[in-house]
């Protein structure tokens, strides 16, 4: 036997839909997944007219947070390297995201990202550039990446150095005099 449900709630419009009895804890989660909040849920029998309303709260459990696709990258010096940034749940407005190096002499990377509430979810290209030096050392370089009021990640970048070391004579031949 079919069953018919509509869902009330003060800020939405009073949506209805069809489902069998072993459904419906299955499709009332379904139709509360997306927002938390209380509401109420009246259950119908369309056959017999009998109604029942059920007090409902919702626990909206997303956390919003920053997330990396990697927490490592390593990158030539005067080469380039990438990672992708993200948010973890809709922001409320439009978020901004600053990347910053420990030592931007070493390693430089893009300065900011803008997450607004329709493209939270999808990962915006970091690009990480290993700076040109004069010594042969290689680097290791925190990024930090953060937002007000969020938790930072941090992007560990190690740079391989394109420097040899070599001899350098001012001229091809010396004459040395005996005595």
């Amino acid at each position: 036997q079919w069953h018919r449900f509509i869902s009330r709630a003060a800020d939405q419009q009073h949506a209805a839909a069809a489902v069998h009895l072993p459904q419906m804890q299955r499709a009332i989660g379904m139709l509360f997944r997306a927002a938390g909040g209380a509401t109420t849920v009246r259950l119908q029998d369309a056959a017999s007219g009998l109604t029942r309303d059920v007090a409902v709260t919702v626990d909206d459990d997303e956390v919003l947070l920053l997330e990396v696709s990697a927490t490592a990258v390593a990158v030539a010096e005067g080469g380039t390297a990438s990672f992708g940034v993200r948010l973890t749940a809709q922001p409320a407005a439009t978020t901004t995201v600053s990347i910053t190096s420990a030592d931007p002499g070493a390693v430089s990377a893009t300065p900011s990202l803008s997450f607004s509430t329709a493209n939270w979810n999808t990962f915006q290209t970091v690009t990480v550039t290993g700076v040109e030096d004069v010594d042969l050392a290689a680097d290791s370089v925190a990024l930090q990446v953060s937002s007000a009021g969020l938790p930072t990640a941090t992007v560990n970048v190690t740079t391989t150095d394109n420097d040899t070391q070599a001899l350098q004579l001012s001229t091809g031949s010396l004459a040395i005099s005996e005595g």
